[in-house]
């Protein structure tokens, strides 16, 4: 079992039995990382959760008179001292619980949170045997039963697909993998960019300066040219032509595209 999973297990399990003993208690306990630069390990919101159980009745009171906003600010001094009330007096049977299981070093409360700090060196070793012992499926979650779609790349038809498409195309490799990784089915998506202002503008300058690269063979580079072409003029640029140098006033240049794309949506 990866041991990571086997903490939170395990500390779930733990607060789950220490707020029985307070009566009624929220839904499952949930541990958030603590994040660097403090030492690795869990934190817990569960007994702020367990305060808020107990004023809801309060809360729904005051929210129909001002508002839930303002009803969960005026409850805010409140949930915390009594956060912080159940969490001192769970604190020492907390640790107590901790002391033979081997992966956690201390408990500590602090301000109504409770936070399990990690056995760095015993949690290093379980993890390293775990993922020699499991190779390539060290960490794969279970079938979730859920679909996610991961949308990403949508290459430019009238474009060149250079060195700043590619990050997009990493980060969208990256995350659908991990989901597969963790039990999700996953979906990639990709929507080619073959309708928009890229694509009129191009046609505009294919039509305003017809054969001005024909010599280029490959077509995707040729589109290209007439895109950038466009883009150009677009910026105020002049524009040189076998007949010589050519300037497009924007308004004339707007007119122009204006009309393009209204051919273009009527077929």
């Amino acid at each position: 079992m990866n041991p990571l999973m086997e903490i939170r297990s395990f500390l779930q399990a733990l607060l789950a039995e220490i707020l029985a003993e307070f009566g009624d208690t929220p839904a499952e306990p949930q541990l958030l990382a603590i994040e660097p630069p403090r030492a690795p390990g869990y934190s817990s919101t569960a007994f702020f959760d367990l305060a808020s159980a107990e004023l809801k009745g309060e809360f729904e009171r005051l929210s129909a008179e001002i508002g839930k906003k303002q009803a969960k600010k005026a409850l805010a001094g409140r949930t915390a001292e009594r956060a912080a009330e159940y969490a001192n007096r769970s604190v020492r049977k907390l640790e107590g619980a901790v002391s033979g299981f081997g992966l956690v070093s201390r408990v500590e409360s602090e301000r109504g949170y409770v936070n399990f700090y990690f056995d760095t060196a015993t949690l290093s070793s379980r993890i390293l045997a775990a993922a020699c012992g499991d190779g390539a499926d060290f960490g794969r979650g279970k079938d979730k039963g859920e679909r996610v779609m991961v949308e990403y790349s949508q290459p430019n038809t009238h474009k060149v697909f250079h060195v700043g498409h590619t990050r997009n195309v990493a980060l969208g490799i990256s995350v659908s993998n991990i989901l597969e990784f963790a039990g999700f089915e996953v979906i990639r998506a990709n929507y080619i960019g073959d309708i928009g202002a890229h694509v009129v503008k191009c046609i505009w300058a294919m039509e305003r300066f017809p054969g001005m690269f024909d010599h280029i063979a490959d077509e995707g580079r040729r589109l290209g040219e007439y895109y950038s072409l466009a883009d150009r003029v677009e910026n105020g640029l002049a524009i040189h032509t076998p007949g010589g140098e050519v300037t497009i006033a924007k308004d004339e240049f707007d007119g122009a595209i204006k009309e393009a794309f209204a051919r273009w949506e009527a077929g």
